[in-house]
């Protein structure tokens, strides 16, 4: 799911009809659980990436220290000597790396948001329970 998807649902399941507090807070348990399989999912998305990266890294060492197979090296030509002293610095600056390296940073906050947006869903009930008071306050009961 894509993050903006994810603000716009959270926008729609943030907001309370004030007229209609009951029906809103009869639905706090399904949207909590909804957050709460929605983090979950990407939480195993975020786990997928970080395999694939630790994937990714040896493999573009193996390239940079010379190792990989020859077709590798048939598709992406690498005709430098590389040093193990000077490997990380082809590894933090390796395009395929760089990639996944901000797909994971995007899941991550993808993830947070999905986890705050839990945490707001299970708030609501005390933004309900406000909202009741006040109307008793405002009608004149103690």
């Amino acid at each position: 799911m894509k993050i903006e998807e994810i603000k716009e649902m959270l926008e729609w399941d943030k907001s309370i009809d004030y007229t209609q507090l009951d029906t809103a807070s009869l639905k706090i348990p399904e949207q909590a659980v909804k957050y709460q399989q929605l983090s979950h999912d990407e939480a195993v998305t975020l786990r997928y990436l970080e395999r694939e990266y630790n994937i990714m890294k040896l493999r573009r060492w193996m390239y940079y220290m010379g190792k990989a197979d020859d077709e590798v090296y048939e598709k992406e030509p690498f005709d430098h000597k590389v040093l193990k002293s000077d490997v990380n610095l082809f590894l933090e600056a390796d395009k395929k790396l760089n990639e996944l390296q901000d797909r994971i940073i995007l899941q991550t906050e993808k993830l947070k948001l999905v986890v705050e947006a839990g945490k707001i869903m299970q708030n609501k009930s005390f933004n309900i329970k406000n909202a009741l008071e006040h109307q008793k306050f405002m009608g004149g009961a103690f």
